[in-house]
């Protein structure tokens, strides 16, 4: 029995393919290799988004530091854009639009913690600041 789909040979193609239709005939699985199961599936696309999202995560904090800008703290990291505009979520961006939009804008935002990001949007919208005022207060 041949363990793999051959292309080259003519002979060795035949071979696998009378193989094949005997198994199918029989009621015997077709499939070669191993289809994984949902567990395995999902334990998988976890650990990819894991590891994607840890990639994601290394070049903001390459390109934009660790700690907040306003109290320095290192804890849990938003971008926030300087002028209060929405933007597309960088959660929700592809590494390559990631890349992207900081290499074109990289100036226009700046990193923050979820507190001083509430607090950021809440004096923009109630107070009337702008970014200038709010990142030279101390």
């Amino acid at each position: 029995m041949v363990k793999y789909m051959p292309y080259r040979n003519i002979e060795d193609k035949r071979k696998y393919d009378r193989e094949w239709a005997r198994r199918k005939r029989s009621g015997q699985i077709t499939r070669l290799t191993q289809i994984p199961s949902k567990e395995e599936s999902h334990k998988r696309m976890l650990e990819r988004q894991r590891k994607y999202n840890l990639n994601k995560r290394k070049y903001l904090e390459e390109n934009y530091g660790k700690q907040c800008c306003v109290c320095h703290e290192p804890r849990i990291m938003i971008i926030h854009r300087k002028d209060g505009q929405r933007h597309k979520l960088f959660t929700n961006m592809s590494f390559k639009e990631l890349r992207e939009e900081v290499e074109k804008h990289k100036d226009e935002y700046v990193r923050v913690c979820g507190i001083c990001h509430t607090g950021i949007h809440w004096a923009m919208k109630y107070l009337n600041l702008k970014w200038e005022d709010i990142s030279t207060q101390k």
